[in-house]
């Protein structure tokens, strides 16, 4: 398909069947993710005073690198992202694991062309990104996991996900050319 597609208040399952406005049940049980991951302790706890580029940081594991854990950007933090297009974010774990990303700031943007890698056994069905705001990802980027936000969730053109968006309140806007596979 061309062109730019908005997704507001619809499930559209494999099967084809669409469901106009979301079921309160699912609804329901979007709160009840969100509220639940939000509510995890942090394995780690970004308190900095400015956002916090993941693509850059070094959490014991190599810059950009990542172990299963709850890693949570606090109000006064800001935002996660990536600070420059082609960025790359290693998401390194097998067995019986999660991977949590949530920010209390406004939004997680990720550049062009960032790559969220999945390595040793990591799949995209364990690994969360939780946004008290919106979700960006810009052009052709790769993003892997589900995102929960509680507003926008906005893809760049020719983005590949591999996972979920879900937003509470807001609408889900695929760019041009991407491609959206369920994990």
């Amino acid at each position: 398909r061309s062109g730019e597609d908005t997704l507001t208040g619809v499930i559209v399952f494999s099967n084809g069947q669409n469901f106009n406005p979301a079921p309160a049940q699912a609804i329901a049980d979007a709160n009840t993710l969100y509220n639940e991951l939000t509510g995890l302790t942090p394995t780690t706890l970004f308190v900095a005073g400015a956002d916090v580029a993941l693509d850059t940081v070094n959490v014991g594991f190599g810059t950009g690198v990542f172990t299963p854990g709850v890693y949570v950007a606090s109000a006064t933090t800001g935002q996660y992202g990536t600070t420059s297009a082609g960025g790359t974010i290693t998401l390194n774990g097998a067995g019986d694991y999660v991977f949590v990303f949530a920010t209390a700031g406004a939004y997680i943007t990720f550049g062009a062309g960032t790559n969220i890698a999945l390595t040793n056994g990591a799949t995209a069905g364990r690994v969360f990104w939780v946004i008290s705001g919106a979700l960006t990802t810009g052009a052709n980027t790769a993003f892997k996991g589900t995102s929960i936000s509680v507003a926008a969730a906005t893809t760049g053109a020719g983005a590949y996900v591999s996972g979920k968006l879900i937003s509470l309140t807001a609408a889900i806007t695929i760019g041009a050319g991407s491609t959206v596979a369920i994990a």
